[in-house]
């Protein structure tokens, strides 16, 4: 029995999705198509966006525009993108801060998050095992 390929970081098993193909058949008078979904449900944050945030940061770092410990990445996002970031600067070293109008599961990626409101009318919805597991700080403008 083979043994299971282990990867030596999250980061490497971004890409390389699998395909299925559809066994449904698109035909009709002068049309016959196969249909081939590329499955990027497959890498680890769950999106395509895993591959375009890996992008972002290595063609920053090959052109010597950022390096870890000593950059802060900043992106607005509330959304994949900002999950995909998060995982890739928490494995590569970066400070990562996500602008965002609200909650996002981009807390599962990283070891300190900071809520900033604009409203003091919003309270977060965080249970108290994330706080006593991840270093939360909260300020409202």
């Amino acid at each position: 029995m083979s043994q299971p390929k282990i990867a030596n970081s999250i980061l490497d098993l971004i890409g390389n999705t699998p395909l299925v193909r559809l066994s449904s058949k698109i035909t009709g008078d002068s049309c016959r198509a196969e249909i081939i979904c590329k499955m990027e449900s497959a890498n680890p944050g769950n999106s395509v966006k895993d591959r375009i945030a890996l992008s972002m940061v290595t063609h920053a770092e090959e052109r010597g525009e950022i390096s870890p410990g000593k950059t802060t990445l900043v992106e607005p996002t509330s959304g994949n993108t900002g999950i995909g970031l998060a995982m890739v600067a928490a494995s590569k070293g970066y400070k990562l801060i996500l602008t965002m109008p609200g909650m996002s599961c981009v807390c599962a990626f990283v070891s300190d998050v900071e809520f900033i409101f604009f409203t003091s009318a919003f309270v977060p919805a965080v249970s108290i095992s994330m706080v006593q597991i991840l270093d939360f700080r909260v300020h409202e403008y």
